[in-house]
């Protein structure tokens, strides 16, 4: 249940009548694009990967529960094996502002690194990028 609290998806299954025991269709195709999204989600956090790699896992989510993935990922990875990672791709400043450590990629190389405070206060293309849905 960890993981399904972290990736904001107790209430799917809790909806369901047998619970985690339902017969999914396939893909999932009952259920809307954000709730299989944080169903993915869920799934993905139960592997014991060395490296978890998320390509924008709350694309498809609205920003409250953006926000509260966000805030719940960092700890959710944390019981995973020693030594694992988790590489995140988003601009997102709900789940940016959560993780360890920023790498900016412009063309395929870093430009830049650190917190994502730390880039929003020094670096302007940075913060354009993250920004540009806030304007």
């Amino acid at each position: 249940m960890d993981a399904l609290h972290a990736a904001s998806a107790t209430d799917i299954v809790e909806s369901l009548p047998d619970g985690l025991n339902v017969v999914m269709a396939e893909r999932g195709r009952t259920f809307s694009g954000g709730q299989r999204q944080r169903l993915g989600l869920a799934r993905a956090l139960l592997t014991e990967a060395e490296v978890l790699l998320l390509i924008e896992p709350t694309a498809a989510v609205d920003v409250h529960t953006e926000a509260r993935i966000g805030a719940r990922l960092p700890a959710a990875r944390k019981g995973a094996r020693p030594g694992a990672s988790t590489v995140i791709t988003t601009t997102s400043p709900l789940l940016l502002g959560h993780v360890d450590k920023v790498l900016y990629i412009v063309g395929g190389s870093v430009v830049a690194a650190g917190t994502h405070r730390e880039l929003m206060e020094s670096d302007p293309n940075y913060s354009a990028t993250v920004l540009r849905d806030q304007e």
